[in-house]
C-alpha cells in the first residue's frame, strides 16, 4: 500500500476523494507497522520469557484454550484489560502516562 501512495501522492490531477481515501488508508497502515514494530507479538513475547500457554493461563486462571485463541489473534484485536493482564502474567509490568499536549490550552 505504501508503494501504491507514493506513485500516486505525486500525481496532481487524481481525484481529491480517492487521493484523501489513499492517504487515510496510507496512515493507518503506518501506524499499523509502528505498533508491530514496536510491540512484538505476544507469543513471542511469553515464549522469550520461557512460558507455555499454560503457565500463562495459570497465571490468568483461565484455560490454555483461551491464551491460544487470544494468541491467535492480532493485539489490535485485544482489550486492553487483556494485553495488561496477559503481559503481568509473563512478567511485564504495564504503566499508562498521560500529559497535556504542548498544542493544547
Amino acid at each position: 500500500m505504501w508503494m501504491i501512495w507514493d506513485r500516486f501522492k505525486k500525481d496532481t490531477t487524481m481525484n481529491a476523494e480517492v487521493l484523501a481515501t489513499l492517504q487515510s488508508q496510507y496512515v493507518a497502515d503506518r501506524e499499523h507497522e509502528m505498533v508491530r514494530m514496536v510491540f512484538p507479538s505476544m507469543p513471542d513475547l511469553r515464549i522469550d520469557s520461557g512460558l507455555s500457554q499454560t503457565d500463562v493461563a495459570a497465571k490468568m486462571r483461565c484455560t490454555q484454550s483461551r491464551i491460544a485463541k487470544l494468541e491467535s489473534k492480532p493485539v489490535k484485536h485485544w482489550r486492553l484489560s487483556e494485553i495488561v493482564e496477559y503481559l503481568a502474567a509473563i512478567g511485564y509490568e504495564v504503566g499508562l502516562d498521560a500529559h497535556k499536549r504542548k498544542d493544547t490550552p
